[in-house]
């Protein structure tokens, strides 16, 4: 490459570390945590660190064969990105979220999103209408037990509207989250639920179970965690929602997540989309 013409300032990778130990020797840690050991006539040592740090763009200085060599190894590996984007990747990803389920794990995810900058909307009713639907970028469910019905008809409202959305809610003493539903490209909701019924030991009754919850009947409560863990799970689902929101990264798009707040484990159940008359479900 010729760094000459490069204009733009670039900077370390976030997560690597480099640093000096004796003039023209360097170590630079990455992510990953492997090591390389760089040399350099100690007169580009000023030079190269300012292009580390994302202070001077490569084309205002010479960049002679060795720091130019260097500096490829470093772009090939993936070292070295654009430090407006860094920047950028710091600051709110901004937009507008709706979160329904008017619970303590509602108002922990609504407190994360507004800390990160996010608009959000709260509506205790579910589900919110096409208006209400179409007015955001993203739509997050929650609940203690599983509202099945509501959330079917969430989905099929959703990807009428094209809009993506987000589930958390309580099932035993477990937290489940996900998945991050963008219409067209991740599972949905009904995806989940025929996979789960097809999965479970038991499709009869948990179906039965999911009934009766619809119809607000049988005896038991919610078991919500502490406020420590609500916010785990909170955090877990805005991260998904702000890497979307900022074109990003989002795992949740993969499957659903469940945590365990007495163990605090987490573990990651894969959800594949069911293309429409694949799977269904008899009455």
């Amino acid at each position: 490459m010729d760094w000459n013409c490069q204009n733009t300032p670039l900077r370390l990778l976030r997560g690597a570390h480099a640093f000096q130990t004796a003039a023209g020797s360097w170590i630079l840690r990455t992510p990953d945590e492997e090591f390389a050991r760089i040399s350099l006539p100690p007169a580009l040592d000023e030079t190269f660190g300012a292009i580390l740090g994302g202070t001077r763009a490569p084309s205002s200085a010479p960049i002679d064969g060795e720091l130019s060599d260097v500096l490829d190894a470093l772009l090939a590996e993936g070292l070295l990105q654009d430090a407006a984007a860094e920047r950028a990747e710091v600051t709110s990803a901004g937009g507008r979220v709706l979160v329904t389920g008017g619970n303590p794990l509602a108002r922990a995810i609504a407190g994360v999103l507004a800390d990160s900058g996010v608009v959000v909307e709260a509506l205790p009713a579910e589900p919110p209408d096409l208006a209400a639907i179409r007015a955001v970028d993203c739509v997050v469910a929650t609940s203690g037990w599983l509202p099945d019905a509501c959330w079917s008809e969430l989905d099929e409202r959703c990807a009428s509207a094209g809009t993506p959305s987000h589930r958390a809610y309580v099932e035993g003493d477990r937290l489940f989250l996900g998945p991050l539903t963008i219409p067209g490209a991740s599972p949905s909701y009904r995806d989940l639920r025929l996979r789960r019924i097809a999965a479970s030991p038991w499709p009869e009754e948990l179906q039965a179970h999911w009934q009766a919850l619809d119809r607000g009947e049988g005896i038991g409560t919610v078991a919500w965690p502490a406020q420590p863990a609500l916010v785990a799970a909170a955090a877990a689902v805005a991260s998904d929602i702000l890497g979307f929101l900022a074109g990003g990264e989002a795992p949740g798009t993969a499957g659903q997540i469940e945590f365990d707040p007495a163990m605090w484990q987490w573990r990651t159940h894969p959800v594949l989309p069911i293309p429409q008359g694949i799977m269904t479900v008899s009455p």
